[in-house]
């Protein structure tokens, strides 16, 4: 089984923030700051750096396994916009290979265990952002998030 555990971070937490009309890129990037920790039982990789953009990293995870679709063999690479690293997800057969640049840690998992971690992860952050930032749920960008995933079909 796939997981993807993530924490929002209250060091980088914005006080009087109007999250009814916050624009697209504040939400993508700024406002939603944390860690991730993606796993299996047999192996994870620890991203514990509080300043990922959760949501920017939630819908790009799902453009990756959108562009994981119809393909048997690709790679498509994940870079962390305050640094050099980068995760590495590589899809032979019906098997997702995660790894990274900066570390010897890797994740093999089935195409569909990649999928419901995914799909698990992105409705816990945005049922999470919903229910902790008042105003959210009414913010068009928010509501496009939430769109997205019922796009996109295993």
């Amino acid at each position: 089984m796939f997981e993807v555990n993530y924490s929002i971070s209250d060091t980088y937490r914005q006080q009087d923030v109007d999250y009814k009309s916050a624009d697209d890129m504040s939400l993508r990037y700024s406002l939603f700051l944390g860690s991730l920790l993606l796993r299996t039982d047999d192996s994870k990789i620890d991203l514990d750096w509080e300043w990922i953009p959760l949501l920017d990293f939630a819908s790009c995870f799902l453009s990756i396994y959108v562009n994981l679709l119809g393909k048997t063999d690709y790679r498509q690479q994940f870079e962390f916009t305050e640094s050099d690293g980068t995760l590495l997800i590589d899809r032979k057969g019906e098997k997702v290979k995660i790894s990274t640049s900066f570390s010897n840690e890797e994740i093999n998992i089935s195409l569909d265990e990649f999928w419901q971690g995914l799909n698990r992860f992105y409705l816990d952050l945005l049922a999470s952002v919903k229910e902790d930032y008042p105003g959210i749920e009414q913010n068009s960008n928010f509501i496009r998030y939430r769109k997205a995933i019922g796009n996109v079909s295993a």
